[in-house]
């Protein structure tokens, strides 16, 4: 098993698979995201995380809202 240490690459790249996961696999989740349009979207926390800033999880929310729209999902999950 592979560790990934808190606050590095790797962890913001698990971070981001696993949004990723969740908005492909969660219907209401997805409708949300992509229902924000193309507005800028910002995470805020009463304290900013050290490990994952909120505009860090605000960019990758951006970034798989961008995938969703061009439906690069699809191609990912067997080219439906």
């Amino acid at each position: 098993m592979a560790v990934v240490r808190v606050g590095t690459h790797e962890h913001w790249a698990l971070m981001q698979e696993a949004c990723w996961a969740k908005f492909t696999q969660h219907e209401e989740a997805q409708r949300a995201l992509l229902g924000t349009g193309t507005r800028p979207l910002i995470h805020r926390t009463r304290r900013d995380s050290r490990t994952i800033p909120g505009a860090l999880m605000a960019d990758i929310w951006m970034r798989i809202r961008t995938r969703l729209t061009k439906g690069k999902h699809l191609e990912e999950e067997g080219g439906e």
